[in-house]
């Protein structure tokens, strides 16, 4: 409950606040929020609706509330008669009038099942900590335990619908929620595990909870406050949590839009996922297994050199006073820091570019690791540890799928004469391949080359989408906005949330 608020009162100011609540939100502020509170305070209620409040029903919810048993006065302001500087002063206290704040652990308990030797499972699944990130997991290991022993840390059992919460570096997003599991499923002790009550909060709407941008800072200032070798947090600084609770039918369309947009994300990865796979098989039986043309290179193919079809660019580094965050200037990639499974993510601009990739230039590491390749989204300066590579004619994917078919010998350059492994433009440019005839390039080219532009265009979907999500979930958590004034539409051909 709010902290000035009795269970009683909540109920008298719910049965008059309901009858309105279709046309207008009405939030909780001032001292009976912030708990500094005296017996005879006043309770401030924030008015909100797509207009302001006509004064007669402001005037008809004053004498409800002026005939019922409340032992203090409400006062009421309206949204569109507030000054805007002291609705950002009020704005970090605002609680919707029918939720409750709670800690999470009077609504989750933490670490409910441990794996006992007793129970003698003859296998078990694995997860460790640093195998999910934001909800995705990498690997999860299979245990015989007839032949192996269980890391000393599987102990934590999971079930459906748990949520699992890393406590060392929060910042590092080690979190997911456990939608499906493999029988005999335990996880490390390094994560918090979470069991919600079901009967009050939905499992899903804690879980997007946990994952706002504010929590892991506040929960890495913790652990960064810690005394044990890494910084970590412990299971009760997650359950001291304070939380507002919206009525658990509200929870669940919250964590339904947030949810819709993450399937679609998924949805999205998937297929591009497929796409690369069928993009990559055609390459392969094409142009290293010759199966079209009976297991062997045609008579007017040549083994050449990457540089007799692709122009390459090293990059040089900016003046470091140039860098920000700020979006000034051009998008700016030091090295391999931002690359993602195909694109890259942006975070750094500089204002003082040296050396540019155009928009949809490979982008190489040339520094160790070696090898690993991104595509450029738009126009960027490239830094001293990448390469951009650029076909020389129309055929920008083949020459994609050829840098990926190079992955083993790029290897080689990981250890080669120093500690930290380097390649430079000659060595580059001497790189071996196999150069097909340009009809045939051209043939591999108008198949490929609208795979790929279907993978990009998903790509920046999920960008938007990500976006959206982003955007919406503070707002949602807070109340701010209305679960029931976002639409999400979807179809096959788009998704997008309108508010």
């Amino acid at each position: 409950m709010i902290a000035g608020i009795t269970e009683k009162e909540q109920k008298i100011i719910e049965r008059i606040l309901d009858k309105y609540r279709k046309d207008y939100a009405f939030f909780y502020y001032g001292s009976r929020v912030k708990g500094t509170y005296e017996k005879t305070s006043d309770l401030d209620v924030l008015i909100k609706g797509k207009a302001e409040m006509p004064l007669a029903v402001l005037q008809e919810i004053k004498e409800e509330f002026d005939k019922s048993d409340l032992p203090y006065i409400v006062n009421f302001s309206d949204y569109y008669k507030l000054d805007s500087s002291f609705y950002e002063c009020i704005k970090p206290d605002l609680i919707p009038y029918n939720w409750q704040e709670v800690k999470l652990g009077d609504v989750c308990e933490i670490n409910k099942q441990t794996y006992s030797l007793n129970e003698n499972w003859q296998y078990a699944y694995y997860l460790d900590t640093g195998n999910i990130t934001e909800n995705k997991i990498e690997e999860i290991q299979f245990i015989d335990l007839n032949f192996q022993k269980l890391p000393s840390r599987a102990k934590r059992k999971v079930e459906k619908d748990n949520i699992i919460y890393s406590t060392v570096r929060p910042n590092q997003l080690h979190y997911g929620i456990i939608k499906s599991k493999p029988n005999n499923f335990l996880v490390s002790t390094g994560f918090s595990v979470l069991s919600v009550n079901k009967l009050f909060v939905d499992a899903s709407f804690i879980y997007y909870f946990l994952t706002q941008k504010y929590l892991t800072e506040k929960l890495q200032a913790i652990a960064e406050q810690s005394v044990s070798a890494y910084p970590s947090i412990k299971p009760s600084d997650i359950a001291n949590i304070t939380i507002s609770l919206p009525p658990l039918e509200v929870q669940k369309k919250i964590a339904g839009v947030l949810g819709a947009l993450d399937d679609k994300i998924e949805l999205n990865n998937k297929i591009n996922q497929n796409l690369e796979a069928q993009a990559q098989a055609l390459f392969k039986s094409w142009f290293v297994d010759f199966e079209p043309f009976g297991g062997k290179m045609p008579d007017d193919w040549k083994i050449g050199k990457l540089g007799e079809i692709a122009y390459i660019t090293m990059g040089q580094s900016p003046n470091g006073s140039s860098y920000n965050e700020d979006k000034q200037g051009c998008i700016f990639f030091q090295g391999r820091a931002e690359f993602g499974k195909r694109f890259p993510s942006v975070r750094l601009y500089t204002t003082e570019p040296k050396r540019m990739a155009k928009k949809n230039d490979i982008l190489m590491s040339v520094r160790a690791p070696v090898g690993d390749f991104n595509i450029a989204v738009e126009d960027c300066c490239i830094g001293r540890g990448l390469c951009s590579i650029r076909a020389k004619g129309n055929f920008q994917s083949f020459v994609l799928y050829t840098i990926w078919s190079l992955q083993k010998q790029l290897e080689i350059f990981n250890g080669e004469g120093t500690v930290f492994g380097a390649i430079n433009k000659d060595s580059l440019n001497s790189l071996p391949i196999t150069i097909p005839s340009l009809a045939n390039i051209g043939q591999f080219e108008n198949i490929v080359s609208s795979l790929d532009n279907i993978i990009r265009n998903n790509f920046l979907e999920n960008t938007r989408l990500a976006e959206l999500r982003d955007t919406l979930l503070p707002k949602l958590m807070s109340g701010e906005i209305n679960v029931d004034d976002v639409k999400i539409l979807a179809d096959k051909s788009s998704f997008t949330g309108e508010i």
